[in-house]
């Protein structure tokens, strides 16, 4: 049945991942037959600090991981001061947003007090995909249908992620009927399903990232680098035992290769340490080519796995809490990752993470079953109306 569907994502300005898997989630709706649209929300209002203290707190299992990431931003802060030329580039919005009016279809701008208004143009609303649901102490829930008048299409969420360990306590009634309401849930990864389990008592469907269903191939080009390289895309702290006895390791088992670090304004902040190049101003089909033609690939992003998995790249991602990094922890547990995904160079080098890496072999059936079951789980969400 043909219908007029609203995507209700996170809005991006240069992340790659979450620009990607609204390419990804829209060209899918679409090549099922439906007409597609990105709802285009920019909030207008801001948590008070009460609020938003509880919702970073949400997001650790224990006060002794807070105190940690708390040590670690201080560190980074003054690492940050002796970067100032690190400073936003223009440029990157600019590639960013050019990329963005390509590939994807976007709505009016809307915001909190007219978003249902909007919303009633649609059939049925997906959310999601990405951590849509990660901020769960606001005082309006956009991303769980609190707005009026009451939206009256099909609600799904599709892929929707929360970074929390836990839902507020003074939001949880609204959250479990706000959930409650949905016509059919779908989640990420299994710490999201927990949080939905627990608070609402509905038992979501597990499903694959949006990019993992969408081919992306008319974006891949010919290599911006002819000879061979490491890929790095890091976003987070330097992994325990440091970056470059990683690369060293890398380039003992495959051979001295260039390092091509794709960094984002305060992020990778240690890439002069182990680069050979580095690159601030990538679009993200400059970032997908310069991973999908890359010789091994070290990170510690989630779509940094997915798009490392999707074109069957030997590589090795990271975490710096494990409370935190649960989408990389259901990663590995999801696609049999455990060589792979780690916490440390100790952990790396017990597992012999480098020279083992992926056996795409158990790997491919896995990404193939969960693609199947995302799948179904759109088709069978989205085939009647109301």
């Amino acid at each position: 049945i043909f219908m007029k569907i609203g995507i209700l994502t996170l809005p991006y300005k240069s992340n790659y991942g979450g620009i990607l898997q609204c390419v990804a989630l829209q060209n899918v709706l679409a090549e099922e037959g439906h007409e597609v649209e990105v709802i285009r929300y920019v909030p207008r209002e801001h948590s008070g600090i009460l609020r938003r203290m509880v919702m970073v707190m949400s997001s650790f299992s224990s006060c002794r991981e807070f105190f940690c990431y708390i040590k670690d931003c201080y560190k980074t802060f003054y690492k940050k001061r002796r970067l100032q030329q690190q400073a936003p580039s223009s440029q990157l919005l600019s590639n960013c947003q050019e990329f963005i009016d390509e590939q994807i279809r976007y709505s009016p701008i809307v915001h909190e007090e007219n978003i249902a208004f909007l919303a009633s143009r649609y059939d049925a609303i997906v959310v999601g995909s990405d951590q849509v649901w990660t901020g769960l102490g606001q005082k309006q829930l956009i991303y769980l249908f609190d707005w009026s008048p009451a939206y009256e299409g099909l609600r799904v969420s599709y892929a929707a992620c929360s970074a929390n360990a836990h839902v507020p306590r003074f939001a949880t009634s609204k959250i479990k009927r706000k959930l409650q309401q949905f016509d059919a849930l779908s989640v990420r990864d299994e710490n999201t399903c927990r949080l939905v389990r627990q608070c609402s008592g509905v038992w979501p469907s597990v499903v694959a990232d949006p990019t993992l269903l969408y081919d992306f191939g008319t974006l891949l080009k010919a290599p911006f680098v002819k000879e061979p390289y490491i890929f790095c895309y890091i976003l987070g702290g330097e992994i325990q035992g440091g970056h470059k006895q990683v690369i060293d390791e890398i380039k003992k088992e495959y051979g001295d290769m260039p390092v091509v670090a794709v960094a984002l304004p305060d992020c990778t902040l240690e890439a002069g340490d182990f680069a050979d190049r580095i690159i601030t101003d990538a679009s993200p089909g400059m970032w997908l080519n310069l991973l999908a033609h890359s010789a091994f690939v070290y990170t510690d992003s989630f779509h940094g796995c997915i798009f490392s998995i999707k074109y069957q790249k030997k590589f090795l991602a990271y975490y710096t809490y494990a409370q935190r990094a649960s989408r990389l922890m259901d990663l590995k547990k999801r696609y049999a990752l455990n060589h792979i995904v780690v916490e440390s160079v100790a952990e790396m080098l017990t597992n012999e993470s480098i020279r083992k890496n992926a056996d795409y072999s158990v790997i491919n059936p896995l990404v193939k079953k969960y693609q199947t079951e995302s799948f179904d789980f759109l088709r069978t969400s989205l085939h009647t109306l109301k």
